[in-house]
């Protein structure tokens, strides 16, 4: 028995699809420039800085990602 799992033939185009989208940095920028510009600020701070605030903490980039997929249609 295979340990390999594939997805279902109706899925298969999803990854394509999800992949051909423009950038959403971009978007942004080009639709609002102050949000952008405040997020990249945020994005430099939190990079160069080290956060000593117990509560704060960084997500992984995948977390990054899905927080700005079409799940967060659904909130």
């Amino acid at each position: 028995m295979s340990s390999l799992v594939t997805a279902p033939p109706e899925l298969t185009d999803v990854l394509p699809r999800w992949t051909d989208q423009p950038d959403p940095r971009q978007l942004l920028a080009a639709s609002d420039p102050e949000i952008y510009a405040a997020i990249e600020q945020e994005r430099a701070r939190q990079f160069s800085g080290i956060e000593l605030i117990a509560s704060e903490n960084y997500v992984t980039a995948p977390v990054l990602a899905a927080m700005g997929s079409v799940l967060t249609n659904k909130y």
